[in-house]
């Protein structure tokens, strides 16, 4: 039957039986996207984070937009003892008396909007008339007096953002202020120039791994992977994560993307979104899909790491056991494009290459349980370079441990391959020789015992022959 508006309006019957079809069919319609959903929550734990409504944009700082058109009454700032100090892309406000520092701050955040720049691929057109207002505060009395502290502001314990605007204490430790600064800076730039945060691992991951800096009061360098102990005064998210290893508390990535806003009133999440950034950032297979997350900040929290984590799929387990041994070495000074696991091909029939420069090598072979694996090292190689060149053989140089085995010595692990979840390494002594009854299936993995700091000035290789039988 033909059904057209005239025969509608004549006939009554006919246009029952039309809204009756068109009931189903929206009906079938709307279980078969139902159904679509349900495959994709299904298909990992972080899809159900948040709502995936289009309006559900993930702002991780607060809904409100204040910008440029933030009132600032000049007479009240000054009469609460507040001072005004601006430069390129910031106006800074402060109650801490001390211009050298005030002027540092500000010359600290113009060079870091180049950095963002670059980091983002944004034009240097589109930085044109933006300014950030940073309120840095000892006393924030005086801000609330002064009306730059708005009354609908959280209580935080250290800084905050909100659009182009952020509020910071000033902290003990010269460090720490710059890094409050320039980890909100981060925030306030994503917001304007990437039209928002991202889920919030993300956000707070990139703010923490971005804002990590060397500066010399003239040239800055951020997203500083190789920063040591003593150049992060009061920053401790090493520690953290370090902690947490060691009481087997590890995060999985999914855990860690999974993570709500909520989460972040706790800094043991700050730390684990930076592990996380970083991981992903420094990794040498998936830096660019990384990367790539800025073109969706705009989006939900869930919809964002849905997106990224269903790209990656058919690597899940090679991630989870890469994310473990990773966070296993985490710490200060690292080389990260030193930590990834080594693909290593047998340069003969039953011969590995084991490079000093990089840490574990994963050698292909898979170990079932009862197996032996006879394990033969030859070769001679630089471990460290100081006052003197110290070399070192497959068993080590036993005036310093790492780990609780001899520094230089050659290790051995068989990594846990079915994918689910943390990889926890058992590494066992070989040194130049050694017989390893396995107690579990895996892949054998190998390495020369240093610290992940410590690589760089390393050299050579062993050769390591490999032999497994029952």
């Amino acid at each position: 039957m033909q059904l057209n508006s005239l025969n509608l309006i004549k006939n009554p019957i006919c246009m029952m039986r039309y809204l009756m079809l068109f009931a189903v069919f929206c009906s079938c319609h709307w279980l078969a996207e139902c159904a679509d959903l349900g495959n994709l929550l299904s298909a990992s734990p972080l899809q159900s984070a948040q709502d995936e409504t289009p309006d559900s944009r993930t702002d991780v700082r607060a809904p409100t937009r204040r910008d440029a058109d933030f009132p600032i009454n000049a007479e009240l700032v000054l009469a609460n003892g507040i001072g005004k100090t601006s430069g390129k892309y910031i106006d800074l406000y402060s109650d801490l008396r001390d211009e050298d520092t005030l002027s540092d701050l500000v010359k600290l955040f113009d060079s870091a909007v180049d950095f963002w720049r670059d980091y983002f691929s944004i034009s240097s057109a589109k930085l044109q008339g933006w300014r950030a207002k940073a309120m840095v505060m000892v006393d924030k009395s005086r801000f609330l007096a002064a009306g730059l502290f708005p009354s609908d502001l959280p209580d935080f314990p250290a800084g905050y953002q909100v659009g182009d605007l952020v509020w910071l204490y000033v902290q003990p430790g010269e460090y720490y202020t710059r890094h409050l600064l320039l980890h909100e800076g981060t925030h306030a730039f994503m917001w304007r120039f990437l039209g928002g945060l991202g889920a919030p691992w993300y956000s707070e991951g990139m703010a923490e791994m971005l804002a990590i800096h060397r500066w010399d009061g003239g040239e800055l360098l951020m997203n500083y992977k190789q920063a040591r102990r003593e150049e992060l005064p009061y920053w401790g998210r090493v520690k953290l994560i370090r902690d947490a290893v060691a009481q087997q508390k590890m995060l999985t990535l999914e855990e860690v993307m999974a993570a709500e806003i909520a989460n972040f009133r706790e800094l043991n999440w700050y730390a684990w979104a930076w592990a996380a950034c970083l991981f992903f950032d420094s990794h040498p297979k998936w830096s660019d899909t990384f990367k790539g997350l800025k073109k969706y900040a705009d989006e939900s929290a869930a919809r964002t790491s849905t997106r990224f984590w269903r790209s990656m799929r058919s690597h899940h387990a090679e991630l989870n056991r890469e994310w473990s041994l990773f966070i296993q070495e985490l710490d200060y000074g690292i080389e990260t494009e030193r930590m990834f696991v080594v693909p290593a091909e047998p340069a003969e029939e039953d011969t590995w290459t084991i490079s000093a420069e990089r840490g574990w090598h994963d050698t292909g072979l898979s170990i079932e349980p009862g197996e032996t694996i006879d394990i033969v090292a030859t070769g001679r190689f630089v471990i460290r370079r100081d006052t003197r060149t110290w070399y070192s053989e497959a068993n080590g140089v036993t005036v310093e441990y790492v780990s609780g085995f001899p520094l230089g010595q050659l290790l051995a692990a068989v990594v846990q391959d079915d994918g689910a979840g943390i990889v926890w390494l058992s590494p066992q002594s070989v040194g130049a020789k050694a017989s390893i009854a396995s107690e579990s299936a895996g892949k054998l993995y190998l390495k020369i015992n240093d610290h992940p700091a410590e690589r760089g000035d390393n050299e050579g290789a062993l050769s390591v022959r490999i032999r497994v039988h029952r």
